[in-house]
């Protein structure tokens, strides 16, 4: 028997049950635990943490977490998009931005700057960064 995948698009998607929002204390939890392996030290990391900590704390994540969660349950009232509470919010992050970008685009793309770009030409740092690329 042959599965008829051209249905799957139209019917999956939209019975799939809405993602529910984290609370804020597990929203900080993990945001911590994701970001730890970038910390070159550990002062690194407890500077990161105390901050992120009084941010969770503060009434501004307060009422951004509100303000999230009233966007959803206006969402879920209407139906359709955004089928979670995610989408629109990545949406409009992904397609929102309409720069030129090379071959690939991620929202966190980035050119790093040279120490001193006075010693390098653009010649020659064009160059290397299709080399780099290349090499990618």
């Amino acid at each position: 028997k042959r599965y008829d995948y051209s249905s799957m698009y139209e019917t999956n998607y939209l019975s799939l049950p809405r993602l529910p929002i984290p609370s804020l204390q597990d929203t900080c939890s993990r945001w911590l635990k994701s970001t730890k392996a970038l910390h070159e030290s550990e002062a690194s990391y407890a500077q990161t943490e105390a901050a992120a900590r009084e941010f969770f704390s503060s009434p501004d994540a307060a009422a951004l977490q509100e303000k999230l969660t009233a966007m959803d349950a206006s969402a879920t009232a209407k139906g359709g998009y955004p089928h979670s509470y995610i989408e629109k919010l990545w949406d409009d992050m992904y397609f929102g931005d309409r720069s030129f970008h090379p071959v690939y685009f991620s929202p966190f793309f980035k050119i790093i700057d040279t120490p001193d770009p006075k010693d390098m030409k653009q010649t020659e740092r064009a160059a290397k960064f299709v080399h780099g690329f290349a090499r990618w």
